[in-house]
């Protein structure tokens, strides 16, 4: 280019940046008198004066070379366009394009605010249209593309193979290969064979496993989708350009499987040998060869504003994650510190912003029903707290996990899914499902002492008896009767005196375990999702139970309004009704109280959502060797109230809700007991 530049005899460039740097290291001629810059006014950069860009005429500057990547080439050339007009200066960026003569393509959507009719008139008004591939048509359910490689290196470790910083070598072989001109997938794992000393087999091995891992992450994007599919429906020319590294035989099975098919051909960066920020839209150009030009992309600038260069229009589609950021800016990213932080969200933002247009999540709560509420929201909870489960119980020496009725229900069957689809399942303690109440454990545990502190402690009218009075010899003989009653129960469970349990509950204040623990000389130690201490927390020793979230009397967080309790409630429950207590032979008496067939069609639907959620999460992208944040559950629990009250009103319509609480039981009973824990 050298000959070229030296048409001019008096040339700037402008910039100051590692595009600069490199411009002056290969330049050898002789017309340079000075460099321009937007904040730097004077000094010199690599041997050459720095001048304002306003003394252009002074100076009698006949060209101006833009040194700077082509993601802000034509912002700069729109800040200095008119001032070189005006002094008859050309302007080329280092490819030697010149930019006073290019037609700049047109963004047809800067903002987040386009409908899905808008890129329907975007694409009418167009003889070829180019789709972005990945966070456009389809989308990973994992934050970064790097985290692939974690996954990778995890379904690798499982199999024996070991690969100790993988996904940093992995970076940095692609790094070395795009420098190459050769950004293949093949060339990658050259690389990362050299690095590691992998057989064939282990090579061959571990890029399948890559392949299989971009499969198992990738959902499409429906929205977007549908545009593509009218594209094709009004006999446009259909072109799908990507930077990307991936065989395209494999990418054309990926999109067929998410039904997109029917396009003229897919421009790979890898095989092509340069990136969309290089010359891949000049690849774009010849091989459409004729014809107006719209480009749809989700990178503002590689999608964008390179495409512009080339005279290409362009529609911008924000991705699902940058959707969610401009929603609430203020949930930052740094909480997500692995992959399964990060793949706990991808999860999450696959499902409620994969669609790209104005108006998707009004148009989203419409079409939800239970299914999608409990997937999006209970999912994440629940999946943390049996995760959180899984670490408290290992190795602790358990006899078995009670899951207690009713809410126990739902985490009782995630638990089990974990122990029988896993390979993590050693020294994990069964869990069975576990029938008591507060209720039912208060007529078999409550105490002289304990009555009379309740009458003591709580306000007059708060609690009462069948017939509005305290009766504590009538208390005791029916308790003693309960007590029994339970005895058997716990014998047909197989529940021994003297073993050792975890109470498992996913909302509790400690109730049902303090008056469990008076029955038996039970070792036994509560492990709940949220555990709060209300107003019986004053009659109350202190108990044995951790929490996932712990809070201390009379703080009510979020987690613990009644519209969140009745909502992870009511999803957890079970399809019996509530237990009241235990018959002469050990059997379990119910109240009266039982779902209508249309609340437990209802139900089903709820928990097969969170169940599919689960499933999808621990089966495909769990990585054990890592940790994960349990406060993301709650974070994405949270995100149920972005939905309008009409929304949750419609999705809830229809299912009842039946809570036994203590303070609003007709309950008559106790049993006596000494001071302190004591087994009968």
């Amino acid at each position: 280019m050298d000959a070229f530049w030296d048409h001019y005899t008096c040339i700037a460039v402008y910039g100051t940046g590692t595009y600069a740097k490199d411009f002056f290291q290969n330049y050898s001629g002789n017309s340079l008198a000075a460099v321009f810059d937007r904040v730097r006014k004077n000094g010199e950069f690599c041997g050459y004066p720095i001048r304002d860009i306003k003394d252009i005429s002074s100076i009698g500057v006949e060209l101006v070379i833009i040194a700077a990547p082509q993601t802000v080439e034509e912002i700069i050339f729109r800040r200095i366009e008119r001032l070189c007009a005006q002094n008859n200066v050309d302007v080329f960026d280092v490819m030697g394009r010149n930019l006073r003569q290019t037609t700049f393509g047109v963004e047809y959507n800067d903002k987040a605010s386009a409908t899905f009719n808008d890129i329907i008139a975007a694409i009418d008004a167009h003889d070829v249209i180019s789709f972005d591939i990945f966070d456009t048509l389809i989308m990973r359910k994992t934050l970064y593309p790097e985290d692939v490689f974690e996954l990778v290196a995890s379904r690798g470790g499982r199999s024996g193979i070991s690969v100790e910083e993988f996904k940093a070598n992995r970076v940095m072989a692609e790094l070395s290969v795009l420098d190459e001109g050769c950004h293949t997938l093949d060339a990658i794992y050259d690389k990362l064979q050299k690095t590691y000393g992998f057989t064939d087999e282990t090579r061959a091995y571990l890029l399948n496993t890559e392949l299989e891992a971009e499969r198992d992450v990738i959902v499409a994007r429906s929205a977007v989708v549908r545009a593509f599919r009218y594209a094709i429906q009004k006999k446009k020319l259909v072109y799908l350009t990507t930077d990307m590294y991936l065989p395209e035989e494999f990418l054309r099975a990926l999109l067929c499987h998410h039904g997109i098919e029917g396009y003229e051909k897919i421009i790979i960066s890898g095989y092509e040998g340069t990136t969309k920020s290089q010359n891949l839209f000049g690849v774009l150009q010849n091989i459409a060869s004729s014809g107006k030009i719209l480009h749809v992309g989700d990178n503002k600038q590689v999608d964008c504003l390179t495409a512009h260069l080339y005279g290409i229009d362009t529609f911008w589609v924000p991705s699902a994650l940058e959707i969610w950021r401009m929603r609430d800016p203020s949930i930052g990213l740094e909480m997500f510190l692995t992959v399964n932080d990060r793949t706990l969200l991808g999860t999450y933002l696959s499902r409620c912003f994969q669609n790209p247009f104005a108006n998707a999540m009004e148009e989203a709560e419409e079409e939800w029903g239970i299914y999608d509420f409990a997937f999006s929201f209970a999912g994440p909870l629940l999946t943390c707290y049996i995760l959180w489960l899984v670490q408290k119980v290992r190795n602790k020496d358990y006899e078995k996990l009670l899951f207690v009725a009713r809410d126990g229900y739902l985490p009782m069957k995630l638990y089990q899914w974990f122990c029988n689809n896993t390979d993590r399942t050693e020294d994990l303690p069964p869990g069975c499902y576990f029938y008591t109440s507060r209720r039912a454990a208060i007529r078999a545990g409550l105490c002289k002492q304990d009555i009379k502190k309740i009458a003591k402690q709580m306000p007059e009218g708060a609690i009462f008896f069948e017939d509005g009075c305290i009766d504590s010899n009538r208390s005791l003989q029916e308790s003693e009767e309960q007590y029994q009653n339970f005895a058997l129960y716990l014998k047909r469970e197989d529940i021994k005196q003297n073993g050792k349990y975890a109470l498992v509950d996913i909302l509790s204040s400690g109730t049902s375990q303090y008056f469990l623990q008076n029955i038996f000389a039970w070792n036994i130690e509560g492990l709940n999702m949220i555990y709060y201490i209300g107003e019986i927390g004053k009659i109350r020793e202190p108990l044995r139970i951790s929490a996932m979230y712990l809070f201390p009397k009379n703080q009510l967080t979020a987690l613990l309004t009644p519209d969140n309790n009745k909502i992870m409630e009511t999803i957890c429950t079970s399809y019996d009704a509530s237990v009241s207590g235990y018959g002469g032979n050990g059997e379990v008496v119910f109240t009266a109280l039982e779902k209508e067939d249309s609340e437990k069609i209802w139900l089903k639907k709820a928990q097969q959502g969170v169940m599919d959620y689960f499933s999808e999460f621990i089966g495909k992208y769990y990585v054990p060797e890592q940790g994960f944040n349990v406060n993301i559950g709650a974070v994405l629990f949270f995100q149920h109230e972005r939905l309008s009250q009409d929304a949750k009103n419609r999705i809830f319509e229809g299912s009842r809700f039946y809570n036994d609480i203590l303070l609003t039981s007709s309950a008559v009973f106790s049993h006596d007991r000494e001071e302190g824990v004591q087994a009968k």
